[in-house]
């Protein structure tokens, strides 16, 4: 996961408007690195289903889904 880097994922999800946290090694087992993201009862349906086409859309940029 490439964190600081603005074409990484979590870069690019920022980007599009989706603050999301990179948990890596050794947090979790290497190679199993994964997004934290955080949901509030005032987020709206149309904001979480929003974020989640923003998060795969800059996966399938990125060739990871």
């Amino acid at each position: 996961m490439r964190g600081h880097d603005r074409g990484g994922i979590l870069g690019l999800a920022l980007a599009a408007g989706v603050f999301a946290q990179g948990i890596g090694f050794p947090t979790v087992p290497e190679g199993k690195a994964r997004i934290r993201t955080i949901v509030t009862a005032t987020h709206t349906q149309e904001e979480l289903t929003r974020a989640l086409e923003i998060l795969e859309s800059v996966g399938k940029k990125l060739k990871i889904i």
